[in-house]
């Protein structure tokens, strides 16, 4: 795994553990975003049996655009896009760029982060899914990372 950004972040004057949000309050999570986002790719790869260690030829590198909670009115419309990146890891050169948004989730306005929790890694895992499937069909995965 490579590095991962959180966009938000860096350019919008967030700070790295905070989510985007339209409501007045700030959303914070117990770690960076792209931390988060990194973990949660990296734990993915490997329950689809793909080998991350080092050493491997490839890395795989994100940088997360929006993690948004549209939380005006009554419910709160998460949306999610991340933009992954597969490169090697000798000469540095880009062989794969996406940019995946899955389809928004909602959940009720009020409640506990724990409310929420499961929204977010489902986008989350919703663009890991697209990603993985994306270069397999590619030959990406088959050909250049390893696979148990």
């Amino acid at each position: 795994m490579g590095d991962f950004d959180y966009a938000p972040a860096r350019t919008g004057g967030l700070s790295p553990n905070q989510l985007q949000n339209t409501a007045a309050g700030s959303i914070y999570i117990g770690e960076d975003v792209a931390s988060y986002v990194r973990r949660a790719t990296a734990l993915e790869m490997q329950k689809a049996g793909v080998d991350i260690a080092e050493g491997n030829g490839r890395m795989i590198e994100g940088e997360v655009l929006e993690l948004m909670a549209d939380d005006l009115g009554y419910s709160v419309d998460w949306s999610y896009a991340i933009t992954y990146r597969v490169v090697d890891a000798s000469t540095k050169r880009e062989m794969f760029s996406k940019t995946y948004r899955p389809e928004p989730r909602k959940t009720g306005k009020f409640g506990n982060p724990s409310d929420y929790t499961p929204s977010v890694n489902l986008l989350i895992l919703d663009a890991a899914e697209q990603f993985m499937a994306d270069v397999k069909r590619d030959g990406l995965l088959a050909t250049t990372l390893a696979t148990r």
